[in-house]
């Protein structure tokens, strides 16, 4: 049960795809009930494992939950809606994972898994890539025969070939070329900052994944990730006594980076970039102007939405500044207590919610995973 659990953590975007066509449940949430009364069922009855569960977020669902019934009573009215089912899918998530975690997820096996799902998904990014630019056919990349939970989704995609009109991206095996960018980054993140120089060749093959995929939120974080990475290692050069390392960094570093800002891919990543940070920031400051009357603190619960926000921006829609600085705080405690393959992943998660809205989403279940297990490096150093 514990490897059939951590697939599922892996997968759990990818499957979340997918309905089992009763209303919104996915294939995704179908399996976590299933399993989540089996693991219970094991935890309470057998011997062998630990009663241990991940407090703070067990709390921060909670919280979730007791605020969703706080703006009803604030509004007057109870309604079994939007708000009501996505406040509880997510506050599920979260304390399935709590739960859980600790007993059920193999991060060895987790990792393993990760690696070849990021590398397959990327590989099928080229076949599609090529597909569009030689052949002009795009190449579907969902499973045949199995309904889509998003059942207004553009038809083409459901097509197993589609001769392109105004498709100009490659999707993987995901919704849409952020989403493929969002999950595979996790993979790129842990494997940049840990100490297997096997790694290379495929964190090389995924960036240039990111790059083809023209994902303006997983290039504002590959910006943030390489950065973090490039100061990581000025600083481990200082430090050494070894001059000649020293001397490399400060020459050759400078000059790696001029050389690639005359490259057309530098280009093509800057516009995307520029279209990132300025489209993705556009209805950064609504939740002030739908809020500013009366729920300004408090927020207006996890409303359905009609603009694109950010998770940060979503953070002050739904939850007001009250809820927004008890998840400051909530992060900043998980960072402090967290191991450094840990933070790698929190810090990445942070990035995020600058241009994505995977808080909110199946994806932070994945991200949950890696955060909340302890491991400095992977392989694994505990």
């Amino acid at each position: 049960m514990k490897k059939i659990y951590t697939a599922l953590i892996i997968l759990f975007p990818i499957l979340s795809i997918y309905s089992i066509g009763l209303y919104t449940i996915t294939i995704a949430d179908f399996i976590m009930i299933v399993l989540s009364v089996a693991m219970l069922f094991s935890m309470l009855f057998q011997k062998g494992y630990r009663k241990v569960v991940y407090a703070p977020l067990v709390v921060t669902a909670c919280l979730i939950i007791i605020h969703m019934l706080f703006v009803f009573i604030l509004n007057g009215e109870f309604v079994i809606g939007q708000i009501t089912l996505r406040t509880l899918r997510f506050s599920f998530y979260i304390f399935n994972i709590s739960i859980f975690i600790f007993n059920y997820f193999d991060l060895d096996f987790g990792y393993k898994m990760l690696k070849k799902t990021t590398l397959f998904a990327t590989f099928f990014l080229f076949v599609q890539y090529i597909g569009m630019k030689i052949f002009g056919i795009y190449i579907s990349g969902f499973i045949p025969g199995i309904p889509l939970i998003k059942t207004n989704y553009r038809s083409y995609l459901y097509d197993r070939f589609y001769v392109l009109k105004n498709l100009n991206r490659p999707y993987s095996i995901f919704e849409e070329p952020s989403h493929y960018a969002v999950y595979v980054i996790l993979y790129f993140s842990i494997a940049l900052f840990s100490k297997n120089k096997k790694e290379l060749p495929y964190i090389f093959l995924v960036l240039l994944g990111i790059v083809l995929s023209k994902s303006a939120a997983g290039y504002i974080m590959v910006i943030a990730m390489l950065t973090i990475y490039m100061i990581k290692l000025f600083i481990v050069a200082m430090d050494d006594d070894n001059a000649k390392k020293k001397l490399n960094v400060v020459l050759f570093a400078p000059m790696g980076i001029i050389f690639f800002t005359q490259t057309n891919i530098y280009a093509e990543f800057m516009n995307r970039f520029k279209f990132a940070f300025f489209g993705r920031f556009e209805n950064f400051f609504a939740p002030f102007l739908v809020n500013i009357n009366d729920k300004i603190l408090i927020g207006s619960g996890m409303v359905e939405l009609d603009i694109y926000l950010p998770a940060i921006s979503r953070i002050l829609l739904f939850f007001g500044i009250i809820g927004f600085f008890f998840f400051l705080i909530l992060t900043v405690y998980i960072f402090q207590n967290g191991l450094k393959g840990n933070r790698v992943v929190i810090f990445l998660l942070i990035v995020s919610t600058m241009g994505t809205e995977i808080l909110f989403g199946k994806f932070v279940v994945t991200y949950l995973a890696f955060i909340i297990i302890p491991f400095i490096s992977l392989p694994i150093e505990r």
